[in-house]
């Protein structure tokens, strides 16, 4: 079972082996949006290095460059890991996992603002801070949102606050309000412009701190203090990494005329400084045909921290790749998997260095699958080209022999050479071993062994002879003759010819192999296929003629063709008469040439009615007839109860048939014949074998009765209740449903009670089947169950009032419906 783990910030996807299951069940990863990302590292069964595996975004707001999963947006991202195929391992994808990726914050802060006593309130606004990357006012939806203050127009202050919320896909919001004051002084106008973005290390300077105050167009002379939140910054002020609002008041010389305490706030942001990275270097490498490159990271070092900070390289993850697995000299080497540790990474990204080296070729590996043929005093080898090349093309092979180390060399052209002046009778195996431009590779497997010999004397040819021992019949109109060419050393040519009396009805001529026999089919015309159909065997005369290099021998046969079976007989159905006879009819589906021929035979059962039918050896036969004809035509056959079935149904009364339909040759039957009951009961007769029949005593009912109050009561688990009720009650009244249905034909008088019957028992078995629905659905109450109940003892009702007033006349006794069944 593979598993999936999480530390820190990796996520491992598990790829095994691909004659194995993938199972890379994950759990959540939760990431931020504007948070540093995650390195995916994969690990599997296989004899490849990590930069092989290769990772994909299938869904979500991320992106991969390698194993560096880098978030661009909130949402779920969904991320599988793959190993491509090579000559041991097929391909291997993981299933995916899910990584959550969480909105970042953005914090809308109201600017305060003032005015004179006299005038017009000036515009409200507020600043945005804490954008990811790039993003800025575009990548949310402020249209919702304004700034507004309390009412009132005394000297004084007023809160202000918002209207509407902003919203964004990838960021959630918290709102800070500001201060509104009203003055009886002149209120000057603070201009100062966003600065632009710094990187982390530089000092803020007059570039960032430069705001000016002014009334009327003319400045007003005084001093600015800044700050960030309570925090007084100045010029040499040194930020960390991130955005904040930066608060500008205004103090001017002349309190008399201007208002003092007058703010202005813009966003300052402050980026990541990049550090490089040195010292990292690829290992020259031999060719193995992976772009998997060996890092050497022992003097990695950091160029650029500030001043004390505490930032260090985590080169754990590092990895290196080539572009392709080819031989090359200095080839570029992909860095990725550096990270930055330490309390003071926040303030600083690290940029992935570049690296070279060299991969130089090698010789070249196994060739595989070598086979050789033997001849005389020689033979010739065959190979498959090895997988590894060894980065270089393959410019020749040398193969050998054992024992004796007879060598050929292969140049070009297919993967075969041959080696001579081997000596007959000995065994000899081969080896193959490649060649490139660095050398010789490693010698294969070795073949299997083969012994080369002289060719064999020749012998001379027998005289030609002839041979038709069978003629048969194909389903699709064919003939098919036996013809056989006796030469041990030479093919003759057979010509067949086929003739009905005088006419001649096909011919044909075939090419026989020397010693060999073979089939040869005639195409029968079609009305020749039907009149064999028709006749069922049809004599022909076969005139065959060998020849063997102008020899020839004349062979005459007289054959029978019999006409093959019929495929199927398709829709067979039975009707069967009071008298005992039964009409059997359906379609025989078969070809032009086919017949359709079989038995019809009635077998009575001697056991009692509501037994099982006994072995075929005992059973009765009650009746037979045949049925023939050609196929495509209606099968019909009508039998008769024969003087042993008559006796037996006079015996006893009634008289359950089971017909079955046997064919001669492959013909099936698409349908099974339905067995039917005759019947000599009279009334008095038919009611006691009903009442026989159904008899079981109160017992069943009373099992049901009692479990059910049980289960109520919850004595008995409801689930063990709807066990017993399915496992015994149900099935005895299935069994109980059956006998009734096997009854003899009754006498027309009494085909409703037939159906009362029927009726009460499966009203009583769809209670039974509700009883054990509500058991396991765990209701407190059940309502279909009893209803259903109450169905079934009105119809028992009915049945007992017909059956007490049918066999009152007789003096048969009707149970009561206390030991009644159902």
């Amino acid at each position: 079972t593979a598993t999936y783990t999480t530390a820190a910030d990796t996520a491992n996807v598990v790829v095994v082996r691909a004659d194995q299951t993938i199972i890379a069940q994950a759990a959540s990863v939760t990431l931020a949006y504007g948070g540093t990302g995650t390195t995916l590292s994969a690990t599997y069964t296989g004899p490849h290095g990590a930069g092989l595996v290769t990772y994909a975004v299938v869904s979500g707001p991320c992106s991969i460059a390698g194993a560096n999963l880098t978030v661009t947006g909130a949402g779920t991202c969904q991320v599988t890991a793959s190993i491509a195929q090579d000559g041991s391992y097929n391909a291997a994808t993981s299933a995916p996992i899910a990584i959550t990726v969480a909105k970042a914050t953005l914090t809308v802060t109201a600017q305060n603002a003032q005015k004179r006593v006299t005038t017009p309130d000036p515009a409200l606004s507020y600043l945005v801070t804490g954008y990811v990357g790039s993003d800025g006012l575009s990548s949310i939806d402020v249209s919702g949102l304004s700034a507004l203050r309390a009412v009132g127009e005394t000297v004084g202050t007023f809160a202000i606050g918002f209207s509407g919320t902003a919203t964004a896909a990838n960021y959630d919001f918290t709102y800070v309000g500001g201060i509104f004051t009203i003055i009886d002084k002149d209120v000057p106008a603070i201009t100062w412009g966003t600065p632009a973005t710094i990187t982390y290390g530089t000092a803020l300077s007059v570039t960032q701190l430069n705001a000016v105050a002014s009334f009327g167009g003319n400045p007003v002379p005084g001093t600015f203090a800044y700050a960030i939140g309570s925090t007084p910054v100045a010029n040499g002020t040194v930020l960390t990494a991130g955005s904040r609002v930066v608060t500008a008041t205004f103090t001017p010389t002349d309190t008399a005329t201007y208002a003092s305490g007058i703010t202005a706030q813009v966003t300052l942001t402050v980026d990541r400084k990049p550090l490089t990275v040195t010292g990292v270097t690829a290992v020259n490498k031999a060719f193995d045909g992976t772009a998997v490159a060996t890092l050497d990271v022992a003097a990695a070092t950091l160029v650029g921290i500030v001043g004390s900070d505490t930032v260090t390289l985590d080169t754990s993850a590092a990895v290196g790749a080539f572009a392709s697995p080819d031989v090359g000299v200095n080839r570029s080497v992909a860095i990725s998997g550096l990270v930055l540790a330490g309390v003071d990474r926040g303030q600083y990204t690290v940029v992935q260095p570049a690296a070279s080296a060299t991969v130089a070729a090698t010789v070249p590996g196994l060739p595989s699958s070598v086979s050789a043929t033997a001849a005389d005093a020689r033979a010739t080898v065959e190979w498959s080209a090895p997988v590894f090349t060894g980065g270089t093309p393959i410019t020749g092979y040398t193969v050998t022999a054992s024992p004796g180390g007879r060598t050929c060399t292969w140049t070009s052209g297919p993967l075969v050479c041959a080696i001579a002046d081997l000596t007959n009778g000995t065994a000899y195996t081969f080896t193959v071993r490649a060649v490139n431009a660095v050398g010789t590779g490693a010698s294969s497997s070795a073949s299997s062994a083969v012994t080369p010999a002289a060719p064999p004397v020749p012998v001379a040819a027998a005289p030609p002879a002839a041979l038709e021992d069978t003629a048969t019949v194909s389903p699709d109109g064919s003939a098919v003759v036996q013809v056989g060419c006796a030469a041990t050393a030479r093919a003759c040519s057979a010509t067949v010819t086929m003739f009905v009396g005088s006419v001649q009805i096909a011919a044909r001529q075939e090419q026989i192999a020397a010693g060999q026999t073979q089939n040869v089919a005639l195409a029968l015309p079609l009305k020749l296929q039907r009149r064999l159909a028709a006749e069922g065997v049809l004599t022909v005369r076969v005139v065959t003629v060998i020849d063997i290099d102008g020899s020839q021998v004349r062979v005459q046969s007289t054959l029978e063709l019999t006409a093959p079976a019929a495929q199927t007989v398709r829709s067979a159905s039975l009707k069967a008469s009071a008298d005992g006879s039964a009409v059997i009819t359906g379609q025989c589906a078969g070809t032009a040439v086919s017949r359709c021929d079989g038995t019809i035979t009635l077998y009575g059962d001697p056991a009692l009615l509501d037994a099982r039918l006994a072995r075929a050896s005992e059973r009765v036969v009650v009746g037979t007839a045949r049925f023939a004809g050609a196929s495509g035509t209606a099968v019909r056959a009508k039998t008769t109860l024969s003087a042993a079935g008559r006796k037996l149904l006079v015996r006893r009364g009634a008289l359950r048939v089971t017909p079955v339909m046997t064919f001669t040759g492959g013909t099936k039957l698409d349908n099974e014949l339905a067995g039917f009951t005759l019947s000599m009961l009279n009334t008095e007769q038919w009611l006691r074998r009903a009442l026989a029949t159904l008899y079981i005593g109160g017992q069943p009912r009373m099992d049901l009765n009692i479990l059910l109050d049980r289960a109520k009561r919850r004595v008995v688990p409801w689930n063990v209740a709807a066990r017993q009720i399915e496992g015994t009650i149900i099935p005895q009244r299935e069994r109980a449903r059956q006998r009734v249905a096997a009854l003899p034909t009754p006498p027309p008088a009494l085909r409703p009670i037939t159906t009362l019957l029927l009726r009460a028992f499966n009203q009583s078995l769809q209670a039974n089947h509700a009883y054990v629905k509500w058991l396991r659905s765990g209701r407190a109450e059940d309502t279909k169950g009893w209803r259903m109940s109450l169905r079934a003892s009105a119809t028992k009702a009915e049945l007992l009032r017909q059956l007490t007033a049918a066999g009152g006349p007789y003096g048969i006794r009707v149970p009561s419906a206390t030991n009644f069944w159902p």
